[in-house]
């Protein structure tokens, strides 16, 4: 007698839903979290809330994608909309006169002499960094400037809210869209 694993129908459910995506040049991402929620759950920099209990607009493009489930066959459970937690706060903004301090000749030595030791070790350091840079630089700065690149593009915006699937069946999360919101 063969018996499948919840493992594997919730790989299969997973792998249906992001095919149907790929199929229609949508980007959707399991999530590693299964499961209805009838409250909050924070994970991972995240808040996640019931669609009934957010009052967050999904954008048309969000509907389309639900639309385009719906009509792959594809039924969610439940629709979670998640918000991303912001982890720094602005600093308050203290208005009493800045406090002025004053160094002793002897701190403002010790100050000067550990810059000055500093950019020595820097130099002892960075002298082989130099002697082989003609060798390497042709190999490693293609790679390095590529890969400044898809840090400032995937750091430079945070995507808020997110609109995620719970799977019928199995309850896997698929995110199936994420955006901007203007608004906060």
């Amino acid at each position: 007698m063969r018996t499948i694993t919840l493992d594997k129908i919730v790989e299969r459910d997973a792998q249906v839903v992001i095919q149907v995506g790929k199929h229609h040049g949508c980007n959707f991402i399991k999530l590693p979290f299964t499961g209805k929620i009838t409250e909050p759950k924070v994970a991972i920099g995240w808040v996640y809330y019931p669609f009934e209990d957010d009052d967050t607009k999904i954008p048309d493009e969000g509907i389309r994608r639900l639309r385009i489930l719906h009509a792959a066959g594809v039924r969610a459970s439940q629709v979670i909309i998640g918000h991303e937690i912001k982890v720094a706060e602005e600093p308050e903004t203290d208005d009493r006169e800045e406090r002025k301090f004053q160094l002793s000749p002897l701190a403002v030595a010790g100050v000067v002499a550990t810059v000055a030791l500093g950019a020595v070790v820097i130099g002892v350091l960075a002298a082989p960094a130099a002697v082989a840079a003609p060798v390497i630089a042709p190999v490693v700065t293609p790679s390095l400037s590529t890969l400044g690149a898809v840090g400032l593009l995937s750091g430079a915006v945070l995507l808020d809210p997110s609109l995620v699937i719970v799977c019928e069946g199995s309850e896997q999360w698929i995110q199936v869209y994420s955006w901007v919101d203007g608004s906060q």
